[in-house]
């Protein structure tokens, strides 16, 4: 057998009234015959120890006691017909036609290529600015010698310790037999192993000399 529970019902202006009811009575059927019930327009909110309970639940549901408080609020429902005229609005204040929406992202591209563009000069302002100012700086020396360190550390971590491209020293295992005339032979070298004087070096030049040669190399009859 359920037993008597007594409540008090309060809303959320200030007026209150004490409710007897049941444990397992459902909360909206208690408070409806108390007069705390929807008003047209408007949503019933409970709330019991600062949090929203369901109407549609009893109150041994929730562990509500003996001289428990629940404290009430109506809240407005939205009208349809409000919603759907400011939809409305909106959207015929937001309607375009293909000319308005390419318009529309012209302007917005042209804009942003004009502030890119601001940018850009804004940049390139300011770092001719650091550069002309560079070297009037004290620390300029330390930098650049820093600068010119790190790059010759970094060439000599980047050099190949191999080197692919060595030199052919290759050399041929014999000697060619008479490379060139061999002055050196017996109708040019007398018994005593001195050369002689009919040496015609003529013979071994082509017989075609050279214009302007004509007086260092002659053939003879």
């Amino acid at each position: 057998m359920s037993a008597n529970l007594v409540i008090r019902a309060q809303w959320s202006w200030g007026d209150s009234k004490i409710i007897k009811t049941k444990r397992d009575c459902v909360i909206c059927e208690a408070l409806k015959q108390e007069g705390f019930e929807e008003m047209e327009g408007n949503r019933l909110i409970i709330a019991f120890k600062g949090k929203i309970i369901d109407s549609a639940f009893t109150f041994d549901y929730y562990s509500i006691q003996n001289g428990a408080r629940l404290v009430m609020a109506l809240k407005k429902i939205p009208s349809k017909t409000k919603t759907l005229h400011f939809l409305e609005k909106l959207n015929k204040k937001d309607s375009f036609n293909d000319l308005d929406v390419n318009l529309y992202m012209y302007d917005n591209q042209h804009d942003e290529s004009k502030r890119l563009q601001a940018r850009r000069d804004e940049i390139a302002r300011l770092t001719d600015l650091n550069f002309a100012n560079w070297e009037t700086m004290r620390e300029f020396p330390v930098i650049m010698n820093e600068i010119l360190s790190l790059q010759e550390q970094k060439s000599m971590n980047t050099l190949d310790p191999v080197d692919f491209f060595q030199t052919d020293v290759s050399y041929p295992k014999c000697i060619q037999e008479d490379p060139l005339p061999n002055f050196l032979n017996d109708d040019f070298v007398s018994s005593n192993g001195v050369l002689t004087n009919n040496i015609d070096f003529g013979v071994f030049i082509n017989s075609e000399a050279k214009i302007g040669n004509s007086e260092i190399f002659e053939k003879k009859p």
